[in-house]
């Protein structure tokens, strides 16, 4: 049975956000990238250790590669679970682990928050603004840009005299 147009409809048929379907399009890419036709009985413990050494060679961090193995897990086990009886024997992911390292999470000092609202993007850099500007209300927001561009005017209610952003 063929898994790439498997993935494929499992993902158009998702309720996931736009974002996050675009992040398991991306997996689906790279898979058929790998390999341009994939079955299911191609998904063995070697196959997605090659796809994982792929990656790799493709200059991909540890952490995404992890991200898009967990989609690839995730369909194979929604196939697998939901239609069809496995063996335990065949499961692809039973011996392949997913390996993540962790991340040391930065973030701007108030001195480089205000150096940014601070920059004059002239010139050819004027289109890039508008930009900055949501970057730079994401930061304050505690939002995620998927977040902000979903934003719309009834997001913003007037309470007791003030201007709330209700998200």
């Amino acid at each position: 049975t063929a898994f790439i147009p498997f993935f494929r409809q499992e993902i158009a048929n998702s309720t996931l956000k736009e974002s996050t379907k675009r992040n398991h399009l991306s997996t689906l890419s790279l898979l058929q990238q790998f390999k341009k036709d994939v079955t299911f009985s191609d998904l063995t413990f070697e196959f997605i250790s090659s796809f994982e050494y792929f990656l790799q060679s493709r200059g991909y961090h540890t952490n995404t590669i992890a991200k898009h193995m967990k989609h690839l897990k995730a369909t194979y086990k929604c196939r697998q679970y939901n239609k069809d009886y496995m063996e335990i024997q065949k499961y692809a992911f039973r011996k392949y682990k997913i390996k993540t390292i962790e991340n040391k999470h930065t973030h701007l000092s108030p001195e480089e928050l205000e150096k940014l609202e601070k920059l004059s993007l002239a010139g050819r850099y004027t289109k890039l603004q508008k930009t900055l500007d949501a970057f730079l209300f994401c930061c304050y927001a505690g939002m995620r840009y998927s977040d902000f561009i979903s934003l719309s005017p009834d997001n913003i209610v007037e309470i007791r005299q003030e201007t709330w952003l209700i998200y």
